[in-house]
C-alpha cells in the first residue's frame, strides 16, 4: 500500500499500530499539500476510505458496511496516540454484543510515528510463527465485499452476509465439514483458492 500511494504523488510513511499484542499491525499514514491521511487495508475491517487525521479530539463517526468506528486522539506516556474505536459491527472474540452495543470500544492503539519495515522484524516474526499470539494460525477468516456491495464473511464454520437494510452480519450458513468450506471458498473466492493451491503445490 506503501508504494501504490507514494506512486499517487503522497508522501508515504509505515506507521504501526497494536491490536492483540504490541505492533503487531502495520498502517500507512499519506500526506499531501499539509494534510496526512490514516490507510488501513489489512486489519479485515470495512475502511473503504482514508481517514483524515487532522481532527483535534475526536474524527467524525464511520459507517462503512457492517462497521461503524471512529479515531481519537490520546497522550500516553508523554507520546501521542490515534485509538480506533469500534461501535456497532465489531465482531471480534469478547465482542458478541456489539452488533446492537451502545458503547465505543478499543479496537487498536495506533503510533503515529514514521518506521522503517525492519521495525517490525520481531513482532511480525512472531506473529507469523507463533499461534499463541494470533488466531489466523487455528481459526478460518476471510472477508469480501462483491463489486463493493454488502459484506461476505467467512469466520471458521459459518458463513455471514450483511444485511442491506440493516448493515447487520447475519449467519447465512452454517458447515458440517471441511469440504465444504473450501467448496464455498472455490465459488465465493476462486482467486483466493487458485493461489492458495499454487502454494501447496
Amino acid at each position: 500500500m506503501k508504494y501504490f500511494t507514494e506512486a499517487l504523488g503522497f508522501n508515504v510513511r509505515h506507521i504501526c499500530s497494536s491490536i492483540k499484542t504490541n505492533n503487531d499491525h502495520i498502517m500507512t499514514i499519506a500526506e499531501i499539500d499539509n494534510e496526512k491521511y490514516l490507510i488501513d487495508v489489512g486489519s479485515g475491517y470495512p475502511t473503504f476510505e482514508a481517514i483524515p487525521i487532522n481532527f483535534e479530539k475526536e474524527s467524525k463517526v464511520y459507517q462503512h458496511s457492517f462497521l461503524e468506528y471512529k479515531f481519537a486522539k490520546e497522550e500516553k506516556d508523554e507520546s501521542l496516540m490515534i485509538i480506533r474505536l469500534h461501535k456497532k459491527g465489531d465482531f471480534r472474540p469478547g465482542s458478541d454484543a456489539a452488533t446492537t452495543s451502545a458503547s465505543w470500544r478499543v479496537a487498536c492503539i495506533i503510533d503515529p510515528m514514521p518506521r522503517d519495515l525492519s521495525f517490525f522484524d520481531s513482532s511480525m516474526s512472531l506473529i507469523y510463527s507463533s499461534s499463541d499470539h494470533l488466531v489466523f494460525h487455528t481459526s478460518l477468516r476471510i472477508i469480501l465485499f462483491p463489486n463493493g456491495g454488502q459484506a461476505l464473511v467467512l469466520r471458521d464454520k459459518l458463513l455471514y452476509k450483511e444485511d442491506s437494510n440493516t448493515h447487520e452480519l447475519v449467519i447465512k450458513k452454517e458447515f458440517d465439514n471441511f469440504s465444504d468450506i473450501i467448496e464455498e471458498i472455490k465459488t465465493l473466492f476462486p482467486l483466493l483458492y487458485d493461489e492458495a493451491k499454487k502454494i501447496v503445490n
